[in-house]
Formats: C-alpha cells, structure tokens, sequence
C-alpha cells in the first residue's frame, strides 16, 4: 500500500496539465472541483459550496472544461434526456477518483512512511462508502459484466441497447434510485440492485 512513492506524481501532473492548458486560468479552482466531486459531492450546488464557490453557476465553466478534458462524467438517468437539470457528476476515472479522495489529503502523512497508518484511519473505514456509493467502481463494474454477458449470450434471448441507474429526486432522503436499468428501445428488459 505504498501510495506515496512512484504514484505521487499522479496529482501534480493533473495540476500540471490544467495549468498548462491555454483555456484554464485558475488551475486550483479546477482541482477543488475534482476533489469536491472525489469526497461524494455530484450535484452542481452541492460541489460549487464543497469546492469553496458560491454557487453552481460559478462553476459550470469549470465542469464542462473537465469534461472536455475527459476527467469527469455527466451521468442523467437512463431514461432521461441528455439536457435534464436530473444530472449527477463523477470524476470519470477510478484511479484519479481514489486519489483524491484518499491519497491526496494525506499526503504528508504518506510522504512521512505512515503508510499503514492513513490505510487503517483513513482508506479502509471510507472503501466501503467508496466503492458503493451511487455510479461509484462497484455499479461500474456491474454494467460492464452485464455488457460482457450480454455480448457473450449469457443473458438468454433477451437484448438491450442502453444500461445505466436511473433515479428521481435529489439527497439522500428524498430520492429513489434503481442502480442498473436495462432498456430494449424504451421496455425495460432487465432491473437490478448492486
């Protein structure tokens, strides 16, 4: 678990491109957003006030430069149109989202060899939230298995051309959400729970 040496580039070569890219003037607005995002914040609101803005229309630029830059995901419910307000935000790869989430903010305990120590306090009480939370690594891994076995035949006669969660409402307590949904045109052919 030796996160500090050999990966500890990862961060600085992210910040290093967005400060290297003409259209990015404040490259730590974009990081706060990033980081933001890799703590569980996905609506616009709710990451301008993690990422230290005052609200969401402060940093729609930023989130649509970084998804140009590929960094993060716009994701809407499966049967929603592209253009619904009904969005969430995720940072696109796994990887990068780890890190910032739990490499980057301990750093300096990292770079002290207490590796053991931020595994134990830090990574190991959130990897369950981390990898389960909504259109986190583990719903991802689903949907590629359930590509997988639907190229492969495994999933009978049946077929679907969109997989994806849908959900309604925002929050925690006002929600519903359906994590994988299968479509046939607009027949929902397959429903399931991760």
């Amino acid at each position: 678990f030796c996160l500090s040496r050999g990966l500890g580039d990862v961060y600085k070569r992210q910040e290093y491109l967005l400060s290297q890219e003409r259209s990015v003037n404040r490259p730590l607005g974009y990081l706060a957003v990033l980081r933001a995002i890799a703590d569980g914040q996905t609506q616009p609101g709710d990451i301008a006030s993690t990422a230290g803005f005052h609200s969401a229309s402060d940093i729609a630029t930023l989130l649509e430069r970084l998804r140009e830059f590929r960094l993060i995901d716009r994701i809407v419910p499966i049967n929603a149109a592209m253009r619904t307000r009904n969005s969430r935000y995720v940072i696109a790869d796994l990887f990068l989202a780890f890190w910032f989430r739990f490499v980057q903010p301990s750093e300096a305990a990292l770079e002290q060899g207490a590796d053991s120590w931020v595994l134990q306090h830090r990574v190991l009480p959130n990897l369950d939230w981390f990898v389960s939370r909504p259109q986190g690594p583990w719903e991802r891994a689903c949907q590629d298995y359930l590509w997988r076995a639907f190229r492969a035949g495994r999933l009978g006669d049946g077929g679907f051309d969109r997989l994806g969660a849908w959900w309604e409402g925002r929050g925690a307590t006002d929600s519903v959400e359906i994590d994988l949904v299968a479509l046939d045109g607009e027949r929902v052919v397959l429903a399931g729970s991760c």
